[in-house]
């Protein structure tokens, strides 16, 4: 098998410290060639000094002039000249082996994209209670994506054939929470999916995350997103879900401590847009109650992590230069 052509696409704006780290994990990726397009949607010297003083050929800075993080990935997808294109946000981290395993598998698959499993990490890369959704079955990938955006770990891990990323409409600039959701749709649609279950994706929650930092209603956009993809939802006969989609917002927002918006997400996906959900609102009384606490410890016990941290992790620092 030829050495596979990578190009990875990562949107950043004003965090270098985190995207130093996380161009660690690009640079070494094991048995493919890799090119790397940051895109900088910041108006920062300092994300410029620091690309330039890597001193590697692999990696280019684009500039995107505030045009927006979906702006910013599809200006990456037309630089990237690699037979594959992987995305990744700034702040996650990757294993050594996650592009490899993934071309691998979808080439002996002729599958149109790639993902793998995913791990919750902190800031100082600590596994977080919980767990993130296993990577759903191939065969069910449309119908699963149709429920919930289905795929771990957002925009930082999928891989898809370049020819085919090139070929849809792209990371649509009117959505930012759920832009990736909406990419994973249209690849879905336009050819079969691969599934690894190996961890390769440390999905590192903190508060400067997109979605503590986007002013916009995240349930706007889910109703758009609902609204765009109805034909192939009506295609594999299920339906979009508020209720799972309000879980996986307040997942997040608990995550990185904010638990209160958590209560209101939760609560207003129970009580308020949508019809009555008792597991919701069952959830919210737990956080508001500190019952939660009883729920995580049981599904640390059960989680398939239980708290098992990827060895991989050990050849990242702790926090990034600087901090």
């Amino acid at each position: 098998m030829a050495v596979p052509q990578v190009s990875i696409v990562i949107p950043t704006r004003d965090r270098w410290k985190r995207l130093y780290r996380t161009l660690f994990g690009v640079l070494e990726q094991h048995r493919v060639q890799v090119e790397v397009v940051v895109v900088d949607d910041g108006d920062t010297e300092q994300t410029q000094r620091g690309v330039a003083a890597l001193g590697d050929p692999r990696v280019a800075l684009v500039p995107n002039r505030e045009r927006g993080v979906s702006n910013a990935r599809n200006l990456g997808i037309e630089r990237a000249q690699g037979d594959w294109i992987a995305f990744l946000d700034d702040d996650d981290l990757w294993s050594p082996d996650k592009l490899h395993r993934q071309c691998e598998a979808a080439t002996s698959a002729g599958a149109v994209f790639a993902y793998t499993d995913a791990v919750p990490v902190d800031d100082q890369l600590r596994v977080l209670p919980g767990s993130l959704p296993r990577p759903p079955p191939a065969e069910d990938v449309r119908a699963r994506l149709i429920l919930s955006n289905a795929v771990p770990a957002g925009c930082s891990n999928v891989l898809a054939r370049a020819e085919v990323v090139k070929s849809v409409s792209g990371f649509d600039p009117r959505f930012a929470q759920v832009a990736d959701w909406d990419m994973w749709l249209q690849l879905a649609a336009e050819g079969p999916a691969v599934a690894l279950d190996e961890v390769h994706v440390a999905y590192v929650q903190h508060p400067q995350s997109m979605l503590f930092t986007e002013p916009r209603d995240p349930f706007l956009e889910f109703e758009l997103l609902r609204e765009k993809h109805a034909h192939l939802a009506a295609s594999v006969g299920s339906a979009f879900s508020p209720p799972h989609y309000a879980r996986w917002v307040a997942t997040r927002l608990r995550r990185t401590g904010d638990r209160q918006a958590a209560v209101r997400m939760l609560l207003r996906s129970s009580l308020g847009l949508h019809r009555a959900n008792l597991t919701n609102l069952a959830r919210a009384l737990a956080l508001l109650t500190g019952g939660e606490r009883a729920l995580s410890r049981g599904r640390r016990l059960l989680s398939r992590e239980a708290a098992m941290r990827p060895h991989w992790l050990d050849s990242y620092a702790a926090e990034p230069p600087g901090a």
